[in-house]
């Protein structure tokens, strides 16, 4: 069965008051090449699913986008006794104001905590199933597209046969009249 190297596929769906669109395009490559747009609190999954893909998707160009929407802003603490801890400790041994010890704090391990999104394991597996489900959408599609091309193939090819036979046929019509113009040429003394 031909398959098309160009697809698409799209789904969404909700975890924890968060709505996510997961979208995939192919296109024809030689290769695997993929490039992937994840929120930032997915970023950490992002080679597992770039194995999912290959493993799916073994050739072609596939660009995987996941949107979020809702309330999942990742918020950030200060530490407050590690800061000041730090402030202290500087201040002590330095002699530059308080604006610039507090600059070169911030990017002192443990100054600031970033609470990201947790998803559970069943959370997890859900987003994997629904990747999943996109995969197998881009896979019908290429399934499609190839069954169109074939006929498409199938429809030139018995129109160029048809084309063929005419031109074949015309051809021996004209070979007969040449051999007739000739005949009648010698029979009339024209040679």
């Amino acid at each position: 069965m031909l398959h098309s190297m160009t697809g698409y596929g799209s789904t969404s769906f909700n975890i924890n008051n968060l709505s996510f669109e997961i979208e995939i395009k192919t296109l024809n490559s030689k290769f695997f090449d993929s490039k992937i747009i994840l929120p930032n609190f997915l970023s950490s999954r992002e080679i597992e699913i770039r194995n999912i893909l290959k493993n799916k998707l073994p050739r072609g160009k596939v660009d995987l986008k996941i949107k979020c929407t809702g309330n999942y802003t990742d918020s950030i603490s200060f530490n407050k006794e590690v800061i000041k801890s730090y402030f202290d400790e500087l201040k002590e041994i330095s002699d530059f104001d308080s604006s610039h010890l507090l600059k070169a704090i911030i990017n002192l391990p443990n100054s600031i905590d970033k609470n990201e999104l947790n998803f559970s394991e069943s959370d997890l597996e859900k987003l994997d199933k629904a990747i999943e489900e996109v995969i197998e959408n881009v896979i019908a599609f290429r399934l499609k597209e190839g069954i169109s091309i074939a006929a498409d193939l199938q429809t030139n090819s018995n129109n160029i046969d048809l084309i063929l036979s005419g031109v074949i046929q015309l051809s021996e019509s004209h070979s007969i009249d040449l051999k007739n113009s000739k005949g009648l040429s010698q029979r009339i003394g024209l040679n």
